[in-house]
This record gives C-alpha cells, sequence and structure tokens, in this order.
C-alpha cells in the first residue's frame, strides 16, 4: 500500500471510530482527530456518505439508522414536544374563515390539528374546510369542523393513508393554504422526507395549494433524509423554533421563504 493511501485508510478508520462512538461529528471535531484540513474532512465526509457509512448533515456528519428502522408516530409524539405544540398554536393563527386546507401526518401538524380545535371551540374560526390523509388528524377535528379525510393505502405505523389512490383524490382539489411537515430541510436539498409515497403526496399538495407553510422543529434543519418533495423556493412560509442556527436561517430566507422562529 502506498503512504499516501495508507494515509487516506488511516484517516477514515479514525473517523468511523470517533463517528461510532459519538454518533455524530462536526467538520472541526473530525479535522482535529486526523490532523487535516476541514476541505479534506468534507472530501473524506462525501466519500463516507457514498459507501453508506453516514449522513451528511449541516456542519458535519451523522451515525446512519439502521437499514430495518421505520417511521413510527408513536415513537415520535413527544419527541421536541414543547417546540412543536409552540408551532403548531402559531400556525393556527395562519387560518382563516373559508380557508381549504391541507394537513399532512406527523406529530407537529397535529399539534397544529389541537390548536385549532381550541380555535373552534372559541367560534373564532367558520366554514373551514380540511382536508387530510392522518387519521389522528381526522380523530382530532371532526367533531369541530368539516373534515374529508384522504383514502387509499392505510400504514398502521404513520397513522395515514397513501398510494394511487390518494393521489388521485388530491390532483383534483384545490387548497388555499397546506401544512406539511419534513424528514429534513437543508438549503442544498430542500425539503424531504423519508419515503417515496409520503413525497408524492407532498409534492402534489404543493402544486395544488395557493400557500405552502412548512412546519419543522429546528432540530430538522440539521438533516438529509431520503427523497425531495419541494424546493425551499416553493414554500411561502417555514415556522419553526428559536434553536434552528442562524447560518442556515439566513441561508433558507435568501431562498425566498418568510422564517417565523417561535
Amino acid at each position: 500500500m502506498s503512504s499516501m493511501s495508507s494515509k487516506k485508510a488511516y484517516r477514515r478508520e479514525n473517523v468511523l471510530a470517533a463517528l461510532r462512538r459519538k454518533k455524530a461529528l462536526t467538520t472541526g471535531e473530525a479535522a482535529e482527530i486526523i490532523g487535516a484540513s476541514e476541505c479534506t474532512v468534507r472530501r473524506l465526509f462525501d466519500e463516507l456518505e457514498g459507501e453508506g457509512e453516514a449522513i451528511r448533515v449541516y456542519g458535519g456528519i451523522k451515525f446512519p439508522p439502521s437499514k430495518h428502522a421505520e417511521y413510527q408516530f408513536e415513537n415520535l409524539q413527544f419527541s421536541q414536544s414543547d417546540q412543536k405544540r409552540h408551532i403548531g398554536e402559531y400556525a393556527s393563527r395562519l387560518v382563516e374563515n373559508g380557508d381549504i386546507l391541507f394537513l399532512d401526518t406527523g406529530t407537529t401538524i397535529q399539534q397544529l390539528a389541537l390548536s385549532l380545535v381550541e380555535r373552534f371551540k372559541r367560534k373564532e374560526l367558520q366554514d373551514v374546510q380540511i382536508f387530510t390523509n392522518s387519521l389522528r388528524n381526522l380523530t382530532i377535528l371532526m367533531h369541530h369542523c368539516e373534515v374529508n379525510l384522504i383514502g387509499g393505502l392505510f400504514r398502521i405505523k404513520r397513522q395515514d393513508f397513501c398510494g394511487y389512490l390518494s393521489e388521485v383524490v388530491l390532483e383534483s382539489i384545490s387548497f388555499e393554504k397546506c401544512f406539511l411537515s419534513a424528514d429534513g430541510v437543508n438549503p442544498s436539498d430542500g425539503v424531504m422526507a423519508t419515503d417515496i409515497f409520503t413525497a408524492k403526496i407532498n409534492q402534489i399538495v404543493s402544486r395544488r395549494a395557493r400557500g405552502v407553510y412548512l412546519l419543522a422543529d429546528s432540530t430538522k434543519f440539521v438533516r438529509r433524509s431520503f427523497i425531495k418533495y419541494a424546493a425551499l423556493e416553493d414554500l411561502k412560509m417555514i415556522v419553526t423554533d428559536a434553536g434552528i442556527p442562524a447560518s442556515v436561517e439566513e441561508e433558507l430566507a435568501a431562498l425566498g421563504p418568510i422564517i417565523r422562529k417561535i
């Protein structure tokens, strides 16, 4: 093995060993570990991601989840719960009388649904029609307003419906506002989901709505996910929490959407 190849292998194994211990590394941390420039480290990060050994995130890498790990609503509903509740409360105030809405699945959108119920109870909203593919959203809202459940293939772990039937129905509806969630967001990759079915539904709804509102806690802005469903330029507003890094906020705002930190 040449000295160059040996050095590269040494750097790779040391970064991987540190990543296994810490589960995430910044570019600066990795540079210190292997005694190399940040430019060299970024190239190494790209290689590790290409090999499936790591996932690039803003400012570094993280250990990839198990290939068998699956999204499960029950596992996520208490994660970042205070931030999600505040985001949902703010988003509910964006809804106006007569709106036709689409509500995505996901735990932050559930907080929006709960906040909308309070506004309906106070008689602040009238003639609002809501479309959703989420069984949870239906259960929360059905006694307080007109709710249309988009059917299709039911996914028990996500508590939602997806697939061809869902997509056909959504292609025929126009929305005033849609409220979407994401599994990862960053300036270079846009808005991402973990699976093709979710991405397709959100892509359709984004085209069919006058205003696209992304509700995402700050942890989503240092992640990449599987598949892009929207460009940041497609969004009217991003509602997040104060934990979003300032540099990321600046990059996002430069691409067009209004940023609201709650």
